[in-house]
């Protein structure tokens, strides 16, 4: 069954977007099942009552609260220079699982203000396609220090003939939440190496490639991820 999106399921109705492509292009009929999601973690399940494609109508029926994944993801990552790459960076993570998305800019970063609204509107998607009920928090933020410490901290930076340490490597059984950093393609600054250092972040690899921003990312994301898949947490 396809599961829609909306803030507030208690009022019935769909706005005329979303109505237009569940009435027309996925042809719901009155009195069919329809679930959805208000992205804090709560399904609902329902009928419609009204297959109006400028505002169709439902009624829910009954409601559950999921629990969110655990660990919870916080990634941190430096804006990219092409919108569309940022686009397909929050669109995968998000399939993944993470809880949060924080744009930090680095020195090094490109200067481009990420589209907040828009990268919602692919998150809301994501959620929907992946059958989740947890839409992330997506915001810019001004320092490192903005973003509160998780339960494990990981910069993906590793200063040569150091110890080779990967993500597996640094997580622990059942953390409530993990942090991971992500930097630009020209890499953090010494100064931002020593500020998450100085807050505790601890240094690992993502392997001998050198990978783009946004592959480091959905890369370290969905480590972490299939690490507590397959060990059961």
């Amino acid at each position: 069954m396809e599961l829609f999106y909306h803030p507030n399921p208690e009022k019935g109705v769909f706005a005329a977007e979303e109505s237009k492509h569940i009435a027309k292009v996925l042809r719901y009929e009155i009195g069919d099942r329809i679930a959805l999601t208000n992205g804090k973690g709560t399904r609902f399940s329902g009928r419609v009552t009204d297959n109006n494609f400028l505002a169709l109508k439902f009624q829910v029926e009954s409601q559950h609260t999921a629990e969110p994944l655990k660990p919870a993801i916080n990634l941190i990552v430096a804006p990219l220079k092409h919108q569309d790459r940022m686009e397909w960076l929050v669109e995968k993570v998000v399939e993944i699982g993470v809880a949060n998305i924080y744009f930090w800019p680095t020195q090094r970063a490109e200067k481009q203000k990420p589209k907040l609204e828009r990268f919602e509107k692919i998150a809301i998607s994501a959620i929907k396609q992946s059958k989740q009920d947890w839409l992330p928090k997506i915001a810019l933020i001004g320092s490192l220090s903005d973003v509160p410490l998780a339960t494990i901290n990981l910069i993906a930076h590793l200063e040569e003939g150091t110890e080779n340490r990967t993500i597996p490597s640094q997580l622990s059984n059942k953390p409530e939440s993990i942090n991971v950093l992500i930097g630009p393609e020209g890499d953090f600054t010494q100064q931002e190496i020593n500020q998450a250092l100085a807050l505790k972040y601890q240094a690992v690899t993502l392997g001998t490639n050198v990978l783009r921003t946004e592959t480091a990312a959905m890369v370290a994301c969905a480590s972490i991820r299939q690490h507590y898949f397959t060990v059961g947490n």
